[in-house]
Formats: structure tokens, sequence, C-alpha cells
């Protein structure tokens, strides 16, 4: 039995090791497919770009899964429809008349949220969007359900998720954080210059277009099935510098502080709200982060990159020790927009795990990691 057992292990190995093929799989490629390729590579464009990677986020490829299950499509759906405007697009008002739904009742909160749309509404826009914010525009009768989703994508938690690691990706650009969530957010509220520093850590602002763009390609290219062996980053990275522009250098962009500020308070109360139901350390830990900031935001006008990674960011080695994460202003957010794929979640403390469905506990951390519990 231990030789018979030794056999099946050696074609275990075989099979799942890549040196051995079933006669009977299919082939990763064929002519039809690779003419399929080179058309793709050949006439993407921006928003066809755009187009390819909402259809990879809700329906996924044969290589990857979609990071919203049919169910979570649906509710997005009929959120979308039930606030859109006349002409079927999701504007301003649609968001704060669904939002206004979704928090608690006190005035408090309503007056806060109220006054954090304008910031709120900017991250909308910039996400749907993204990553060509540089050259494409806010449609003028508001966003589409596709603009939609990809919005919400980001915002409700689930960044580290959208995005696969590359063999050869670059080890200052981590998507198992919050640091790049953390710049985007910075731009998209930024509309200001400061003054140059030349502190700032990092790469031109066209390179980091570039990576972006090539972390959407990688994800939404064409792939036949799960054999296919998908285009590298060096074979896609001639097709993401034709689609990148570049956008303002960091260190040349600032926020207003009175465009951060209500994003900060509102950020307050949404922590204090989900540790009624969260008994971790973390949603008091974010807290007081944050009520550091907004201290420290009272004596500035202006909030410069620097300034805000100080306030709002953690370390690269505080980020490496933590296998969970570490929250930051971003998961705070998350609270709220984590509201257009569980309605109520908020107000009861309840949510539900992304691929199961089944019912758990609303923690500040399991909007990244569905899995987390109290223990």
């Amino acid at each position: 039995m231990s030789c018979l057992g030794d056999c099946f292990r050696r074609l275990k190995e075989r099979i799942f090791g890549g040196s051995f093929s079933l006669p009977w799989a299919p082939s990763g490629t064929s002519p039809q497919f690779e003419k399929r390729r080179e058309e793709w590579q050949k006439n993407c464009t921006q928003p066809s770009i755009l187009r390819d990677f909402t259809e990879y986020l809700l329906h996924g490829t044969p290589l990857f899964e979609p990071t919203f299950m049919p169910w979570e499509e649906t509710v997005l759906l009929q959120n979308f429809t039930r606030h859109a405007n006349s002409y079927h697009r999701f504007d301003q008002d649609s968001f704060v008349s669904y939002l206004l739904t979704q928090i608690p009742g006190e005035e408090k909160f309503k007056a806060t949220l109220v006054k954090a749309v304008p910031a709120l509404w900017s991250l909308m826009v910039y996400f749907a969007l993204w990553p060509f914010n540089a050259t494409m525009e806010y449609p003028a009768r508001g966003l589409a359900f596709p603009d939609f989703i990809r919005a919400i994508a980001f915002l409700c938690g689930r960044h580290s998720t959208m995005f696969k690691t590359w063999i050869d990706r670059d080890g200052v650009f981590n998507r198992k954080t919050d640091q790049p969530m953390l710049e985007y957010i910075f731009r998209a509220l930024a509309t200001s210059k400061a003054q140059a520093s030349s502190s700032l850590p990092g790469q031109p602002a066209q390179l980091f277009s570039q990576r972006d763009i090539l972390d959407v390609l990688n994800v939404s290219q064409p792939i036949l099935n799960c054999r296919t062996e998908s285009l590298n980053r060096n074979q896609l990275r001639p097709l993401a510098s034709q689609l990148s522009s570049t956008p303002p250098e960091l260190s040349h962009l600032s926020i207003r502080g009175n465009m951060l500020m209500p994003i900060l308070e509102l950020s307050s109360l949404l922590l204090q709200q989900v540790a009624k139901f969260d008994e971790t350390s973390w949603p008091a830990a974010l807290k007081d982060r944050i009520s550091t900031a907004q201290k420290k935001l009272r004596h500035s006008e202006q909030v410069s990159y620097e300034l805000y990674r100080l306030w709002l960011d953690h370390s690269t080695s505080e980020w490496n020790k933590a296998s969970l994460g570490v929250p930051t202003l971003y998961d705070s957010l998350a609270i709220l927009f984590n509201t257009f794929v569980n309605p109520g979640s908020l107000t009861t403390g309840k949510t539900q795990h992304w691929n199961t469905g089944k019912e758990k506990t609303l923690l500040i951390l399991s909007l990244r990691n569905p899995d987390m519990s109290h223990s």
C-alpha cells in the first residue's frame, strides 16, 4: 500500500506542479483567441478598458474571481435604480438620498453627513473614472451603473482583493495595504497647489499612472480559459504607456482644510457607531488617530501630502507587522460605503460574507477580510 500511495503522490506532484498535461484538457489558446487578443491590444481605448474592468468586477475571468458576488450585483442594481435620476443616472442628489436612509436617525449624524457630501461625492466620481482621472470628465447627467460599480468596489473596503499580485510586483507599492487607497483619496480631494516639496518619496506621476493601468490590464485582459497564459507586465507596458497621461505630482497638491475636516468628523461618528458592534480595539484606536488629525487640522488651511500621510497613514514597518492590516481613514469610510452592498449594516451591525452570503457581525477590518471574527 505504501508503494501505491507513493505512486499517487508522485502523480499528484506532476499534475499540480505543471510537469504533466492531461490529454483531454483544453488548450489555453487558439488561433482565433490569439487574433482576438491582438485586436484587443490594437483597439484598446480608455472607455473600453473601463468596460472590461467593470466586467471583471462583476463576473470575473477564467483566472480570477469577481469582486462582487451575483447576489451583491442584484442589491447594487436595486439601490442604483431606486435612487437614480430621471436620466437613469446616479448623481449627487441620488447619493445623498440613499445615504440618508442608511445612517442612524440622530440629527447630528445627518448634519455631519450632509456637510461631508461634497468630499464624499468627489470620491465617488474619482473612483468611477479611475485610473483615467486626468483625461476623463464626469458625465454631465451623472454616473451610469458601470461607473457606480467601479466606485463602490473601491470604496466599500475591497481594494486589496480587486487586483492580483504580479510575480515581479513593485515592492514599494503593496495593494495589500491601504497606502494606495490613501494616496487616491488624497488625489480625489486635492483641489489646490501646495508649495513644492523635494522630500516626498516615490516616482514621477506618469509612472504611477502606468502602474495603475497595468494593474487594471492584468485583471481585465482577454482570457480563453483557466489554462491561458496571460500577458505579463512587460508585454502590457507599451499599451499602458499609450493609455496613460500625466497626473499632477503629489508634491504639487494639497487639500483644503474645509474639505478634509467634514470627512474626519463623519469618520469619527461612523467609528463611534460601529464600536457598538465591533468589540475589538480597532474602532477606538482609529477614532483616536482621526481625532488627533482633527486637532492638527484646525491650525492648517491647506494640507500637503506629507502632512496627510503623517497624520493618517502608518509606517511601512507597521504595515509589515500587521497580518490583518491596521485600520485607516479608508476603513472608516468603507463602513459607510459598505451600506450600498449591505443595506442596513450601519444600524443593525449585520453584514454578509462576500462568498457565502451568511450573516455576520460588522467589524471594521472584516470589510477587507470577511473571515475575521471577534475571536
